[in-house]
């Protein structure tokens, strides 16, 4: 799920991440970063491909009917806007705004299991997995798990698409994100101590005149060598619903171009996106805030 936000936005331009190394052929050999108690309370997996033209309304339905058993719950949500990573240029993103085209229905289907912990997100350009942290489900599952069911869920979602006769899945872009909630005094006690977390930040003036910041908000971006993708980093703060607690809500993306649009090559770029994630959050991390999260290598 991407998030947005009405605060002034400050961009930050960092040095590439010291792990990475560029002359390295992907994958990277070395073991992950992980983390026993890590903040995460969301995590995606997706794909972004070309749209299907033939998709019509009764195919949200139809594909329904193929999940339901595990999926028993749907809604319907405005749909997720095209991103198109572009390289060879300043860094910018481009977001095209669907709109009709021979009548298809553009909007977004989320079908989640009876927990509402896990959710697959449908549009006629965008397949997703969702795992949702939930008052029950206090662990997160790891990437392990969740790759394993977005690889099952693709391939169900491809040889529906197949039976259906909509066309051929030409996959653009692959997502794997990860939401964190960092909670206040957990390593940081307010906008001013931002460095507790994120050696890169420092909310402190040269001469001492400004006060504390009410707000903040941060986004960053690294080019995935070799024209792969980018590794996106947001911040902000925010208030939990459940609670009104205060939080940091820091977002990890990476968005990884497919070598080909088949599955062994989707499957790839996943694989790729998650070891920029994980060694992106972990190099953009403090070793304090590490000590937390309770990382054991």
């Amino acid at each position: 799920m991407r998030k947005s936000s009405a605060c002034n936005v400050i961009f930050v331009t960092l040095s590439p991440l010291k792990s990475w190394n560029a002359n390295a052929n992907f994958p990277m050999s070395q073991t992950l970063p992980k983390f026993d108690n890590p903040p995460v309370i969301e995590s995606v997996l997706g794909v972004e491909f070309d749209p299907l033209l033939k998709w019509g309304a009764p195919h949200f339905g139809l594909y329904w009917k193929e999940i339901r058993s595990e999926f028993p719950h749907s809604s319907t949500q405005a749909p997720l806007p095209s991103r198109t990573e572009l390289f060879g240029e300043p860094v910018k993103e481009e977001v095209s705004i669907p709109f009709p085209l021979g009548g298809s229905p553009q909007i977004r289907c989320w079908f989640s299991d009876e927990s509402k912990g896990s959710l697959i997100q449908v549009q006629r350009d965008h397949f997703l997995c969702n795992w949702r942290k939930i008052p029950s489900d206090t662990q997160y599952p790891h990437f392990h798990n969740t790759k394993l069911r977005f690889e099952k869920e693709w391939e169900r979602f491809e040889h529906f698409v197949r039976s259906e006769q909509l066309g051929e899945l030409i996959v653009k872009q692959c997502e794997v994100s990860y939401i964190n909630h960092i909670e206040l005094e957990a390593g940081w006690q307010g906008l001013t101590s931002l460095d507790e977390i994120f050696p890169c930040w420092t909310a402190k003036g040269t001469d001492g005149f400004l006060p504390s910041p009410d707000t903040i908000t941060v986004n960053t971006s690294y080019l995935i060598p070799e024209n792969r993708g980018r590794l996106r980093f947001s911040l902000e703060p925010v208030f939990r619903h459940a609670d009104l607690k205060e939080l940091i809500q820091f977002t990890v993306t990476a968005m990884v171009i497919p070598m080909a649009a088949d599955s062994a090559q989707v499957m790839e770029a996943i694989e790729l996106g998650h070891e920029w994630a994980v060694r992106g959050f972990s190099d953009f991390t403090s070793a304090k805030m590490h000590q937390v999260w309770e990382r054991k290598q």
